[in-house]
């Protein structure tokens, strides 16, 4: 009898498939479980954010590469960092703006993902999502 051996990608098209990748939709399942919002978000942007001040102090412009990039979910919470000190930050609403990537490589091994990804940023032309 053969093993069945899932495709490396196989849940991931499925997941994609059945709407669970690119939508903001919350509550208690989904990608985008309350969990997901209320707390792995928010803990990645705080990390992050000490990071992203420093590289935008010494650069116009941030190169990101996000390898597992799904359909870019680390596009947006890079861009939708609350700032540090809000009063210091001339009314930016977000520490980083769009305008201020030069360009998001987005790696990715499913392709349904890379579809999504780049349906969900077709407006944002720094914003590649390749194989890999």
């Amino acid at each position: 009898m053969d093993k069945w051996k899932p495709s490396r990608t196989e849940f991931y098209e499925a997941a994609a498939a059945m709407g669970y990748y690119g939508t903001d939709e919350g509550g208690l399942s989904g990608i985008k479980d309350n969990t997901r919002k209320f707390w792995e978000d928010i803990f990645v942007k705080k990390i992050c954010s000490p990071f992203v001040e420093s590289a935008l102090e010494k650069r116009k412009k941030l190169r990101i590469l996000d390898i597992g990039a799904g359909a870019g979910d680390g596009y947006d919470i890079l861009t939708h960092i609350p700032p540090i000190n809000p009063i210091s930050t001339d009314l930016k609403h977000f520490l980083m703006e769009e305008s201020e990537v030069e360009k998001y490589l987005g790696i990715e091994l499913s392709q349904s993902l890379i579809s999504k990804g780049r349906k969900r940023f077709r407006k944002s032309p720094n914003a590649v999502f390749e194989y890999g």
